[in-house]
């Protein structure tokens, strides 16, 4: 059986930038090692979601794997919950959080609060919460990111869904920009008429009102504003979510998984897909990130022997791809950092008998800072049933010169069905809507 490598590298794509020369980072950096990957097997670009819907990245991950968008995503949340090793029960539900700067008049200052290491000091204050019998858990996972947990016993919470989440709306005003600044905090609303979804609006509501009081008065928000620095002091909400019920990526597609992943939400998705995940305390979703560390573990993964179970695909997530474009706009940064990557994945030119996929799940634009419908670029090496002839290459992994590429334009589901057929797969040149 074939074995695979699914790289995904966060935000890869861009648009081009003037002071790169009007290339985009990817073009602009030095990647000999994906160009030969690129040369040596077949390329196109992708869009995981239909025309006119948001493309964020756990959507897109989903797609990316086969599944569909709207049915099997369980939320934001409960999948920064799974990444983080936080318990969930059927009936809890499970919010993103990002910890952020508002002024006296709700009006969002900075949802990342100008930059933080980590919000644990907050979340340790945080607890012991309780409204109306509903338990209210905060965790934190990566900088001014945590997830916050519903639990009620009584099973007074909303938990049908609507609109990718329960029915009950974001209080996050990132739809808006993301992320965007200078507006108001989001009331949460219901989205039917449900006495659930009016309970679960009570209870978070109550929570706000609480935790903004006791984040407002915190020594960590008194001494970073001492520092000059933004306080983190408001609790803002997304996703949210519950477990649903969803078949493992062994059972839909008859391969033993694992994945290799830093970020909470790649973790998260890989557990709630059911792929064994590896982590290491050096696998971070930073750019400090071990690459080395992250590239060593997914070849062990894919390289037999009598001590190791067989594991026919493994999925490699990087994650500063993203960031350094969305949360600093930052092209020579991204530019550098992928032309890191480009170096730590020299090994995967000598592995045999492996087909290496590599790709975004979106486009981040520097200049935007935010996620953008642009095609991504893609490429894939040693496959057996295609003629690399077909992919007329001009020598460089880019989003420009995969355009070109054999496979052209591919949309949603039908992008797995390239790597696990042997590009059997229905192959267009058009870009017809998911």
């Amino acid at each position: 059986m074939k074995k695979i490598l699914f790289v995904i590298l966060d935000g890869l794509g861009d648009r081009p930038i003037k002071e790169l020369g009007d290339m985009t980072p990817l073009e602009a950096a030095e990647t000999p090692n994906m160009d030969f990957l690129a040369k040596g097997g077949i390329c196109g670009v992708q869009n995981m979601l239909p025309r006119g819907v948001y493309p964020t990245s756990e959507e897109c991950h989903l797609a990316l794997f086969g599944y569909d968008y709207i049915k099997d995503y369980p939320g934001r949340g409960v999948l920064e919950a799974l990444g983080a090793g936080i318990k969930l029960g059927p009936d809890d539900l499970a919010f993103r959080v990002d910890i952020g700067t508002v002024d006296d008049n709700l009006i969002l200052i900075d949802p990342h609060a100008g930059g933080v290491e980590t919000v644990k000091e907050l979340t340790d204050s945080l607890q012991n919460i309780e409204i109306e019998g509903v338990k209210c858990e905060i965790f934190p996972t990566l900088e001014h990111r945590a997830v916050l947990v519903f639990r009620d016993p009584d099973g007074r919470l909303s938990h049908d869904f609507n609109d990718h989440s329960t029915r009950v709306t974001d209080t996050d005003p990132h739809k808006a920009g993301p992320h965007a600044k200078n507006v108001k905090v989001l009331e949460p609303k219901e989205l039917d008429d449900s006495k659930e979804a009016d309970f679960t609006v009570k209870v978070l509501k109550e929570y706000q009102k609480q935790t903004a009081e006791i984040l407002k008065n915190h020594d960590f928000n008194k001494e970073r504003v001492a520092n000059g620095k933004l306080p983190c002091n408001y609790i803002l909400t997304r996703g949210v979510g519950k477990l649903r019920d969803t078949d493992s990526f062994e059972k839909k597609y008859g391969l033993k998984a694992a994945a290799v992943a830093g970020a909470p939400l790649y973790k998260g998705i890989a557990k709630y897909l059911g792929m064994d995940l590896h982590e290491d305390l050096t696998f971070t979703g930073t750019a400090d990130t071990n690459l080395d560390g992250k590239v060593k573990k997914a070849i062990e993964l894919l390289t037999t022997n009598d001590q190791r179970p067989t594991t026919n695909f493994v999925y490699l997530h990087i994650k500063a791809t993203d960031s350094l474009a969305e949360d600093f706009g930052d092209y020579k940064g991204k530019r550098d950092f992928i032309e890191k990557i480009d170096k730590a994945f020299e090994p995967f030119l000598k592995m045999e008998n492996v087909e290496i996929m590599i790709t975004g799940d979106h486009t981040t634009s520097c200049e935007l800072k935010d996620h953008t419908e642009d095609p991504v670029p893609f490429l894939i090496y040693n496959i057996d049933s295609i003629d690399s002839g077909q992919a007329r290459m001009t020598g460089k992994f880019g989003e420009s010169y995969c355009k070109e590429g054999g496979l052209g334009y591919i949309n949603g589901i039908e992008f797995i069905k390239i790597l696990l057929d042997s590009g059997q797969a229905r192959m267009t040149k058009g870009e017809e809507d998911v």
